[in-house]
């Protein structure tokens, strides 16, 4: 998870202003209670009114509360959007769980015996 969050984070910073402004106003959209933290309640309205309902699973809401909290500061939802963006929301299709480890080659690439390995199962 730790390697989204950086990737995450650069993304961000990378962000013309006027994009910077619009995740800042979407974060407050989701804090309907206006506390600066965004609860698993107001996570999950806001996905399902998104109709994400594939990235609802807790576990996923979990992994991107990184100080472990139960709500969710500016840079950790930050975080769903760049998975979102990115297309790297991987869930467990069998138990649902977010896997932010797992990375994917090829098939040509993964039976390749002398491919330099481009996959992590976690």
């Amino acid at each position: 998870m730790e390697e989204l969050r950086r990737a995450a984070g650069a993304f961000y910073e990378q962000l013309p202003e006027k994009e910077k402004k619009m995740a800042r106003k979407a974060f407050k959209a989701i804090d309907k209670n206006r506390d600066g933290q965004i609860s698993l309640r107001e996570y999950m309205k806001y996905l399902k009114k998104k109709k994400t309902t594939d990235l609802t699973h807790q576990s996923i809401f979990r992994a991107l509360d990184k100080d472990d909290n139960g709500s969710l500061d500016f840079e950790e939802p930050f975080v769903l959007f760049y998975i979102m963006e990115s297309g790297r929301a991987l869930i467990c299709e069998s138990c649902k769980t977010f896997m932010p480890g797992a990375y994917f080659s090829c098939c040509q690439c993964f039976f390749r015996v002398d491919a330099e390995s481009t996959f992590d199962i976690c």
